[in-house]
């Protein structure tokens, strides 16, 4: 089997404690025929020093600038424009993957043509550590992209545990929304379009959970602008894949975060006001996919304002 170029992509922005072990982890790949894109992102901190002194000692590293912050979205998508391998794979500046990683990964896609091979991660948090999907039934084996959607009881909505094939995201448009919330949208349109995609048990990356990292730091009034627009790009997929019982999901979820959201700012009268026209926007939306289930009465509807978890659940259960 010839050994194609991978292409591992590393936005960076503000990482100066974490992107050197980052770095080490992808240089000491077994698979040796690698690039590493380091996308800086204006980082303000030494993170770009710290990229430079590993590109002068390893020429397979690639340090790539740009004027104006882009945010991780952006980030990732110049990376796309940019890398030169037969397949890609996104890693977090602040995690990092296991020695044997790319070539598992690479070895498993080519000899299956998959568009997607995701795998198991380790979570890794202050105190505690957790592989994730511990079990499936579902490992090693090769399904359409919608096929694999509708049979797991999670979507896998995050870009770092996959490894693409890169002719496939550019024949199909795929790129990241410039916004937060931007894996779910992207890995959503991944999987409707992909035809051929396989899940294994090899849990070869490290995701560092961050108490001040921007997933777990959701409390700027740009958070519920960026909700609003994942629900808009959310209702495009599912009209376009409406029988896809995880694409439901994602599309009432994507409803609960912003609702979650709106509560956050709801005695902001200023803010209220600004984004009254955009929330009757988006009830309109709900009217035909949550409010529009004829199963719910008035009071269910309502716990969606209330509790989104619940709602969720109670309406998972009545329209399956």
């Amino acid at each position: 089997m010839k050994n194609e170029l991978i292409s591992l992509i590393v936005p960076f922005y503000n990482v100066e404690q974490y992107i050197e072990r980052c770095i080490k982890s992808l240089l000491s790949q077994s698979y040796s025929n690698i690039e590493v894109l380091l996308i800086d992102d204006c980082s303000p901190d030494n993170s770009v020093k710290i990229a430079k002194e590993y590109a002068k000692k390893d020429k397979r590293i690639k340090i790539l600038q740009y004027k104006n912050n882009r945010g991780l979205g952006g980030a990732r998508n110049y990376g796309i424009e940019k890398a030169k391998g037969e397949y890609i794979l996104f890693v977090d500046s602040d995690d990092y993957i296991d020695s044997n990683s790319v070539q598992i990964l690479f070895d498993k896609a080519k000899k299956n043509d998959l568009c997607v091979l995701e795998a198991s991660y380790i979570k890794e948090s202050k105190n505690k550590s957790e592989i994730l999907p511990r079990k499936s039934t579902y490992f090693d084996t090769v399904f359409s992209g919608k096929e694999y959607w509708d049979l797991i009881p999670i979507a896998p909505v995050v870009a770092w545990n996959k490894l693409y094939k890169l002719s496939f995201l550019k024949e199909n448009n795929i790129v990241f929304k410039l916004r937060k919330f931007e894996d779910v949208a992207f890995t959503s349109e991944v999987f409707m379009k992909a035809k051929k995609v396989m899940n294994i048990s090899l849990p070869f990356y490290h995701y560092i959970v961050r108490e001040n990292s921007i997933m777990t730091e959701c409390t700027s009034e740009s958070h519920l602008e960026d909700a609003f627009s994942l629900i808009k790009d959310m209702n495009d997929l599912f009209e376009l894949n409406p029988k896809n019982q995880q694409m439901k999901k994602l599309y009432l979820y994507s409803f609960i975060g912003f609702f979650r959201l709106w509560h956050l700012y709801n005695k902001d009268l200023l803010f209220k006001k600004k984004m009254k026209k955009k929330v009757m926007e988006l009830f309109k939306i709900a009217k035909k996919f949550i409010f529009g289930a004829k199963k719910l009465g008035l009071k269910q509807r309502f716990l969606l304002l209330i509790s989104p978890t619940l709602t969720a659940k109670i309406y998972l259960k009545v329209r399956g």
